[in-house]
């Protein structure tokens, strides 16, 4: 077994405006914006890809694992 996925440490209330990149990217989605935080007290964000635009709710744990996306636009 390999080592466990880092996770990036990122303020919670600064969030929103951040960039992120999919480790594995599908139908072309690879960049996302945190758009708005979608419940405080789940910790769950609304993540928006900058080509489609398509958006989707996610929890802050599954965002800042490194095995599903990396801070930053790469």
């Amino acid at each position: 077994m390999g080592k466990p996925a880092k996770q990036a440490k990122v303020p919670f209330s600064k969030i929103i405006g951040s960039k992120w990149t999919a480790a594995n990217p599908t139908n072309g989605e690879k960049h996302f914006l945190v758009t708005r935080i979608a419940d405080h007290k789940r910790r769950e964000l609304k993540l928006e890809c900058v080509v489609t635009r398509r958006s989707f709710i996610l929890p802050l744990s599954e965002l800042t694992n490194a095995a599903n996306y990396t801070s930053g636009w790469h």
